[in-house]
């Protein structure tokens, strides 16, 4: 074996053993989310309307909407609900796969498209949570939330970047032999 094949094999491992850590990362991500969910069901939003300045306007028409709508409230908490449960779907479907991937298992490049529009979706998220964080009261939930998801979009990030590494890596050992 050449030297320049023991160094692709060496930093095939390296990015493999990436590879694994971050599929197990976004997989913890998804049970974080399924966990945020079960418990903003539970004990409610972080924002409370009381504690907040809320224009008259603005309250009357919420109170105005709760009464109206309020069949609908269970149907809306079942949708996000069920939206939760496909992105938990979706993470482990990513993070399995890059688990696969690291230990060798040819995987098709599908679950690192879904990992980038992922990534894309986590990014947009902890964006759009910083420019709609308005009120410092929250500001700890804000800053919270927005490393969370910023930590997420970094192991989305990294898994992508690993798994193309290591599918060239491989092609060209495997060419090579």
């Amino acid at each position: 074996m050449s030297v320049e094949q023991n160094e692709s094999l060496a930093m095939l491992r390296r990015y493999r053993d990436t590879l694994s850590i971050s599929g197990l990362a976004i997989i913890a991500f998804g049970v974080w989310d399924i966990l945020k969910a079960i418990l903003s069901i539970v004990f409610g939003g972080s924002v409370d309307a009381a504690d907040q300045e809320v224009d008259e306007g603005i309250q009357a028409t919420l109170e105005m909407l709760a009464d109206k709508y309020e069949g609908i409230l269970p149907a809306i908490i079942v949708g996000l609900f069920l939206m939760v449960i496909v992105g938990l779907v979706l993470r482990i479907y990513v993070g399995l796969s890059a688990q696969a991937e690291a230990h060798g298992k040819q995987k098709s490049w599908a679950y690192v498209i879904v990992a980038g529009l992922m990534a894309t979706s986590s990014a947009v998220l902890m964006i759009a949570g910083l420019a709609t964080a308005r009120n410092l009261g929250n500001a700890l939930a804000t800053i919270i939330t927005g490393t969370i998801e910023l930590t997420s979009t970094f192991a989305y990030v990294d898994l992508i970047h690993s798994a193309v590494i290591v599918k060239r890596l491989s092609k060209s050992l495997a060419e090579r032999r």
